[in-house]
């Protein structure tokens, strides 16, 4: 499941995550997979990601962002372990909820 919220800055980072961790089935979670990029001026860009256990994932996500120049924007993918290992394929459908999510932002 993805979601995607505009920010100004770092510092919004905690705020979003803890709204979105409000509802329990989000904050139970196996996995809440963060990105986030926000330009500081001059070209610059204060950026980082989370994998939350689900290691690569995390740096995936930023690397989206920054491949299609998203800036001020948080993307998180949550997931949960269905006891089954997915492998690579993982990668992709944590990428496309993230497109999804991002989407739905630029679309509003």
């Amino acid at each position: 499941m993805g979601h995607s919220a505009n920010i100004k800055n770092k510092d919004e980072v905690p705020i979003v995550m803890a709204n979105i961790l409000q509802d329990r089935s989000l904050a139970t979670a196996t996995h809440n997979i963060y990105a986030y990029r926000v330009a500081t001026g001059s070209g610059k860009f204060d950026e980082a990601y989370r994998d939350d256990g689900d290691h690569g994932a995390g740096f995936k996500l930023l690397k989206h962002l920054k491949d299609n120049n998203i800036e001020n924007t948080i993307v998180v993918v949550t997931r949960w372990f269905g006891n089954k290992m997915m492998g690579p394929k993982r990668f992709e459908c944590i990428l496309n909820s993230a497109v999804d999510a991002v989407n739905l932002l630029d679309s509003e």
